[in-house]
């Protein structure tokens, strides 16, 4: 029986999307790559593989999309 983690909706970040980097979506080594919109930047793990347990190797804290800050003007 093959090895699949659930759909990465349930980690959906805000500003952000997960793109396939290797191997079959969702099943076991699959990686995914996270890609902030434009004008945001990425803070944590930002690449994921599904494991042999069925689940998505995220650490703490979770990944996510933070705004760049605007110049201070003077």
């Amino acid at each position: 029986m093959s090895v699949t983690c659930p759909d990465v909706s349930s980690i959906a970040v805000e500003h952000g999307r997960w793109r396939l980097t290797y191997e079959v979506q969702y099943h076991y080594n699959a990686q995914l790559m996270l890609i902030c919109d434009p004008g945001y930047y990425y803070t944590g793990q930002r690449v994921i593989s599904c494991q042999a347990n069925g689940t998505w190797s995220i650490g703490e804290p979770m990944p996510t999309c933070k705004t760049l800050l605007p110049p201070k003007s003077k």
